[in-house]
């Protein structure tokens, strides 16, 4: 008999859980189970070839670092949930428990053996492909060298930007990216030939031909060029997640990453509605390649976001010549903190918004130097803001910057809210400057933002205290604001007197609280 550990999915499903199965007809999840329904977190994408006890590890660790209970943890496994009758590719791949189990779950996880095997699995690339389609997010996990290694898009709870990026590092980056790079979807495998057709011909959208199996030695144009167009959106997955090693990697960098281009095959995706990128704090990153990633976006990318806080790498050349897509809805840029990004280019970023966006999100905040201070922002970045910011449709506005301690800075601001949209629900603004008049600001700089906001975020750091009197005009302000649901208003001051006086309040009622006389 096999050993534990060498016993793979193929062999347990054939020889317990088919023969359990058998006589009920039920899924092994039925009969175990406690017959109460449940969505899966994750979808599970593995080989049959993949050991049984590697996969069970991986799903146990995958919860623990996503600090989920055992109640909550539920994981979808092919060999587990479906009846011997459902299994393989259906004559609907659409509607099969296979892509309404993706489109259920929160996210993917594809588990795979060290040598990365499952980059030849034609199952994988279709599993994976319903995944980018449908936005879930993909989980990769992975035995090698005798650890398992897990690699994300997100930090696990309680992990900070800096442990993710460490565990990123220790990720096999190289192999698995350049084994899904070189696949080739004909070329691919499966257990059952009649899978390999069905899945081929579905993808193609042969729907009248799901069972022609001329699909295999095919040479024709439109279907080489019809699979080549859907797999193009997983391999720029696969592409996108390799940059950070690309960059950080000596000898290497977007356009040539062991051979790969990156830049182009995330480039040749043209249906990549959210393309999103996380740098923070590699100071390896270059002009070029900041342009070169904005570059990768495509016709139909409607939500992009790039974090590049504190690259000390970069220069006001990055955002000299940079096009945003005309149809973007959604922008998130956090330059914040660049050493050498200086005021003057803030006045060319803001003339590069698109005037159609629906979410804006910018992080143009000074440099931080050793000693605490921050590099100051000029108040023109703001003038600049206000005269390029999106039309009526802008429905999301979140601001981090700071400021010097010039008199017109409070001008500034107030002309900023008075751009703002008509329409505007939610609107956040993380401010940072010395001797800013913090107290007699906020108040009028309320009474100017559009009455139609629902959702309002005020961090202030620096100026002198908040004293109670300023606090009441604040509340009356706010009042006009009909439509707020949400408050959350954080103020410190200068620190002048010694120590930090900080006042926080996470809703109009803990401020309307504040502002009641104090009965002795």
């Amino acid at each position: 008999g096999l050993a534990p550990d060498d016993v793979n999915m193929d062999d347990f499903y054939s020889n317990v859980i088919k023969p359990m199965t058998k006589k009920s007809k039920c899924s092994m999840t039925e009969i175990l189970g406690s017959g109460c329904e449940c969505s899966p977190v994750y979808y599970v994408c593995h080989s049959m070839g993949q050991s049984v006890l590697d996969l069970i590890q991986c799903c146990e660790q995958h919860a623990v670092m996503n600090n989920l209970s055992s109640v909550v943890a539920t994981y979808w496994i092919a060999s587990f949930a479906l009846r011997e009758n459902e299994f393989g590719a259906q004559s609907n791949l659409s509607s099969s428990a296979f892509t309404k189990a993706i489109a259920k779950a929160k996210g993917v996880l594809l588990i795979s053996d060290p040598n990365v095997t499952v980059a030849n699995r034609v199952w994988i690339h279709y599993e994976l492909i319903q995944a980018v389609d449908l936005q879930k997010k993909i989980d990769i996990a992975i035995f090698d060298e005798g650890k398992l290694k897990i690699k994300t898009e997100y930090e696990f709870p309680h992990e900070t930007k800096y442990q993710h990026r460490t565990r990123e590092q220790e990720f096999p980056t190289k192999k698995f990216t350049e084994k899904f790079l070189a696949a080739d979807l004909l070329k691919a495998e499966s257990w059952q030939k009649t899978d390999k057709i069905r899945i081929l011909n579905t993808l193609c959208s042969r729907k009248g031909s799901i069972d022609d199996g001329s699909v295999l030695n095919s040479s024709s144009k439109d279907i080489i060029e019809n699979l080549d167009v859907v797999h193009s959106s997983l391999r720029a997955q696969i592409a996108s997640r390799a940059i950070v090693s690309a960059i950080t990697t000596d000898g290497q960098n977007i356009r040539d990453y062991f051979g790969s281009n990156l830049f182009e095959t995330i480039k040749s995706s043209n249906d990549r509605k959210v393309v999103i990128y996380d740098l923070f704090e590699l100071d390896c990153v270059s002009d070029e390649a900041f342009i070169s990633l904005i570059d990768t976006l495509g016709p139909e990318t409607e939500m992009f976001g790039l974090n590049v806080n504190n690259c000390s790498g970069l220069t006001d050349a990055c955002l000299k010549d940079i096009v945003f897509p005309a149809q973007l809805k959604k922008l998130k840029l956090d330059i914040g903190k660049a050493h050498n990004i200086s005021n003057k280019s803030l006045l060319t970023l803001a003339e590069k918004i698109p005037s159609n966006l629906e979410y804006l999100f910018l992080d143009v905040s000074g440099y931080k130097s050793p000693n605490g201070t921050y590099l100051p922002r000029f108040n023109d970045h703001l003038n600049a803001l206000s005269l390029a910011m999106p039309g009526s449709g802008l429905d999301t506005f979140a601001l981090n910057t700071n400021l010097d301690d010039s008199e017109r800075s409070p001008s500034a601001l107030l002309d900023l809210a008075n751009s703002l949209p008509g329409r505007l629900k939610t609107f956040s603004l993380t401010l940072r400057w010395g001797q800013g008049k913090t107290g007699s600001w906020l108040p009028k700089f309320v009474a100017n933002l559009p009455h139609t906001v629902e959702h309002l975020s005020l961090a202030i750091k620096g100026g002198p205290y908040v004293d109670d009197g300023q606090l009441v005009q604040l509340r009356n302000k706010c009042e006009r604001l009909k439509s707020l649901k949400s408050f959350q208003l954080t103020t410190c001051d200068d620190g002048k007197r010694g120590f930090y006086a900080i006042r926080n309040f996470d809703s109009i009622a803990e401020l309307e609280k504040a502002c009641l006389p104090v009965n002795y």
